[in-house]
């Protein structure tokens, strides 16, 4: 294996470095009382009434020399600083102050193009300049950043020793067992079930039937081809058991991009699509789909008018604190969800991925109603070793009735 030596950078040139120390003499006297005609046209006034050092260097940047954007744009400083080390030096046949003959403007103006003409290439420039003594590279100073404000605080919530983030305390919420259902009215009349984070792990079946089945992603098992089709036929058939009207399965990060379930007859969404459950609309945002979300006003106003939104990721902000303590939401979420959400703004907004944050809020993204946000993933902290959570009902009643359990709210 050859390893590339590191180069020395080469001193500047002798050419270089006499036009920057003449300009340095030069400036230090003042210039020539006898206007001369200087090759950017910006430079000429204050070529024409004499200038300081500073006040040069200051023309020679506002005339597009020294940095601009990644490149060193130096032709002009050389230019300049090539003009000036022959501004003492008279322009018409009197002798220049060093007793030598004095020179045309055109011969100073030929001689100048020679020069510049002469340097080897802009990266070579542009290493001399870095280098000069006297003109200097100006930086920008670096742009001040200020923190995007996260959603509107959500409402306080209760805690749970099954669904790590609890849920809001202003909610009526009953667990039985490893599930978890909200009495509360969000979508009138339809009955949903929620999941998420499986990972190849088979949860325990539905405990009721209903309108709509919601998988947020991730149903997938992290191993071999073989174990992955295995564990895949498994969870369409247990998709298969559930008695719900329509399935839907939004793919996860962990999640391949084709997939078949024949004997769920699933829906498996790989990309932003817009769906109609009876008179109620979802729209479904998969893992990789986010990406340029709030540029786009089709995706956003189908986001806005949904009743119900499908996400992988939560939004950055809100239930997705790690077990590290780090916000792991995503920011085009929630960018494109600030934007998108004013006079109106989805009920329920259902997702997974961060299974340490798994549970409920109830936070006023727009709209006359807050939008209730549920992590659904069902998995144990950290990489998926096991289920630690069930399903949770929406608008369906706990099974055997009464609070029993965990509950928020009256319940």
């Amino acid at each position: 294996v050859t390893t590339r030596k590191s180069r020395k950078a080469a001193p500047p040139s002798r050419a270089f470095s006499e036009a920057t120390a003449n300009l340095a003499a030069a400036t230090a006297r003042g210039l020539a009382a006898t206007p001369v005609a200087a090759p950017d046209a910006a430079l000429n006034d204050v070529i024409e009434d004499g200038a300081t050092a500073e006040q040069l260097e200051a023309a020679i940047y506002a005339a597009g020399g020294g940095v601009q954007g990644r490149e060193q744009t130096w032709e002009r400083c050389v230019r300049a600083a090539k003009l000036h080390a022959t501004l003492r030096a008279a322009t018409t046949a009197e002798n220049g102050p060093d007793s030598t003959p004095g020179r045309s403007p055109h011969a100073v103006l030929d001689d100048l193009g020679a020069f510049v003409n002469g340097l080897a290439s802009n990266r070579t420039l542009a290493r001399e300049a870095a280098r000069a003594p006297v003109l200097r590279r100006r930086r920008r100073a670096p742009a001040k950043k200020t923190a995007r404000p996260l959603f509107p605080s959500p409402t306080p919530a209760s805690s749970s020793k099954t669904w790590p983030s609890g849920w809001p305390s202003d909610a009526t919420v009953v667990e039985r067992g490893d599930h978890a259902f909200l009495l509360d009215e969000v979508l009138p009349g339809l009955k949903i079930a929620l999941v998420s984070d499986t990972h190849g792990f088979e949860p325990d079946d539905v405990p009721f039937a209903g309108d709509l089945l919601i998988h947020a992603g991730d149903f997938w098992l992290d191993s071999n081809s073989a174990a992955n089709r295995e564990a895949q036929m498994k969870f369409d058939a247990w998709l298969a058991r559930q008695d719900f009207t329509r399935k839907i399965v939004v793919r996860g990060n962990h999640d391949p991009m084709r997939v078949a379930f024949p004997r769920s007859n699933a829906t498996f969404v790989t990309g932003r699509t817009a769906l109609r459950v009876g008179d109620s609309s979802v729209y479904c945002v998969p893992h990789g789909a986010s990406a340029g979300l709030k540029n786009n006003r089709k995706a956003l106003a189908a986001l806005a008018a949904a009743d119900i939104l499908v996400t992988h990721a939560p939004p950055r902000g809100l239930l997705d604190t790690t077990y590290q303590g780090l916000h792991a939401g995503s920011k085009p979420l929630r960018d494109a969800a600030a934007v998108a959400c004013g006079e109106n703004a989805p009920k329920l907004w259902v997702c997974g991925h961060i299974h340490e944050a798994a549970g409920g809020a109830r936070v006023a993204l727009g709209g006359p109603t807050p939008t209730f946000l549920v992590n659904a993933g069902a998995a144990n902290p950290g990489r998926a070793k096991r289920l630690d959570r069930g399903v949770v009902g929406v608008g369906v009643a706990a099974p055997g009735g009464g609070a029993g359990g965990a509950s928020a709210g009256a319940a």
